[in-house]
């Protein structure tokens, strides 16, 4: 059968999009109520009744980057609502997946005019583990991915009609992305010199853009700049104090291979290694096709040019960072804020190439859904997120230990233990002891009646205690005979 007779109408293509937003809400909800709370989210759990201004300045709660201000602050009224579990910490992100989703659909409206394309990018970025594990937890992640998608929607739309408001609307949700995680002034920074750059050189409205033109076009996001340094000077300024930019990668290579790693939800190596290729050489492909048809011709492949450009300029923006402020490349969880970015350019580049080809590119768009469908269902674990795989079991070994003895004494490793205190402290009243492993190894100095370890024991205590459990691949709990 010939694919380029299959027609995908608008009716179908909104029950669709209903299906799959209902599919994916409904997966991210159930995980947020079954995961085990994880190390990073305990502090959610100690800043849910300090109140707003502390959270935003009191200098104890940014002796880590794990206080995510909009996130400290939305979880304040849904516990007042829903009382202390998991999944209320959890709701803001569960609730963001309605912005992502509606202005992942958007820019999808806004790149192509045609429904399977439009399907294609959808499936992809609904089907990607790594970004969905974030709308399940209580961090800030989720609540900026969600943002920047509104932000990178309404500056398209504003593309094809050219109101402030689009270009006021891009700009206040990337602000909101920025308290969700500070990580995203590199999404502000980026998207707002862009937008000068395509009024500038691109925009056939403006054959020449004088300063009075220029002062029109960026006073909202100079005053809405102005806001958020002021909200986030002090915090940024404590993390700075605290070392806390310390995380991430060394090298801008050595973050690209992680976020091949978070893409494709795998450790293997040679996989990561055809990831960064394959995405290298599309990023090649992307700059010819720029070259050919933005600089040469000073015109605008619909949305392609923006986000080709943004994508860069993020680039740059990290390199400069890491160069001038010793900030280091943005690794792992904060090198999420691309993948909204990469996967619209690739949505871009089939929805111009259609045009030229539209069997091979249905076929292509075809084949990468399928691609993605299956990956999703290979490595998708209800149970676990990548990010905190250690912690996928501490509600269970807590449950474990609490049914086998109420009063037990319990040694454990440091990353074990926040999570293991919140269910000791929430769930249990504290009745249990848990102490923390001083040495690599576990030995038998503490008098206790568990350990809970990822490592094997003394070799001299194996006579007084006994593995009782194994939780996962490599965490272990151990019974005193």
């Amino acid at each position: 059968m010939n694919i380029s007779a299959i027609k995908i109408g608008d009716k179908a293509y909104w029950r669709l999009i209903l299906v799959i937003g209902f599919l994916s809400f409904f997966l991210i909800l159930y995980r947020s109520i079954i995961l085990s709370i994880t190390y990073d989210e305990v502090w959610t759990y100690h800043l849910s009744s300090q109140s707003i201004y502390q959270i935003c300045y009191a200098p104890e709660n940014f002796s880590s980057a794990n206080n995510h201000v909009l996130n400290s602050i939305l979880i304040k009224p849904f516990i007042h609502l829903f009382g202390h579990k998991e999944w209320v910490l959890r709701l803001p992100n569960v609730l963001c997946f309605g912005f992502f989703y509606v202005g992942l659909v958007w820019l999808m409206q806004t790149l192509t005019k045609q429904n399977f394309i439009r399907l294609v990018g959808i499936i992809a970025l609904c089907s990607l583990n790594y970004v969905l594990d974030f709308f399940s937890l209580s961090r800030g992640y989720g609540l900026a991915l969600g943002f920047e998608m509104v932000s990178l929607a309404a500056i398209m739309h504003y593309f094809t009609y050219p109101s402030s408001r689009y270009l006021a609307t891009s700009y206040l949700f990337a602000s909101l992305a920025i308290l969700s995680n500070f990580t995203w002034i590199n999404f502000y920074v980026s998207l707002w010199f862009v937008m000068n750059m395509y009024w500038i050189f691109f925009d056939k409205r403006f054959t020449k853009v004088g300063i009075l033109d220029l002062i029109k076009l960026n006073w909202i996001p100079f005053l809405l700049a102005i806001l958020m340094t002021i909200l986030c000077f002090k915090p940024i300024a404590m993390l700075r104090t605290q070392d806390e930019f310390r995380w991430g990668a060394n090298g801008w290579f050595d973050s690209f291979h992680t976020f091949a790693k978070n893409f494709a939800y795998s450790d293997t190596f040679w996989v990561a290694i055809l990831l960064q290729a394959l995405m290298l050489a599309l990023v090649v492909w992307a700059g010819v096709l720029f070259y050919k048809n933005s600089i040469k011709q000073a015109s605008v492949i619909s949305g392609f040019s923006f986000l080709f450009m943004l994508l860069l300029t993020i680039v740059f923006v990290t390199i400069v960072q890491r160069n001038f402020f010793n900030i280091k490349y943005m690794d792992g969880r904060k090198a999420i804020m691309y993948y909204p970015i990469f996967l619209g350019l690739g949505v871009a580049m089939l929805d111009y190439y259609y045009k030229k080809n539209s069997e091979l590119v249905l076929k292509l768009g075809a084949s990468i859904s399928v691609i993605f469908i299956v990956h999703f269902a290979l490595v998708m674990r209800l149970d676990t997120v990548r990010e905190w795989y250690f912690d996928a079991y501490t509600k269970e070994v807590c449950k474990e230990i609490y049914r086998q003895n109420n009063q037990a004494k319990v040694a454990m490793e440091k990353k074990y233990k926040s999570a293991a205190d919140y269910y000791n402290h929430y769930v249990y009243g504290n009745s249990m002891q848990f102490f923390l492993l001083e040495n690599e190894k576990a030995n038998s100095t503490s008098n206790v009646d568990f350990y809970y370890i990822s490592m094997d024991l003394d070799p001299k205590i194996f006579a007084e205690f006994s593995r009782i459990n194994t939780y996962g691949e490599d965490n272990f709990l151990f019974r005193k005979n």
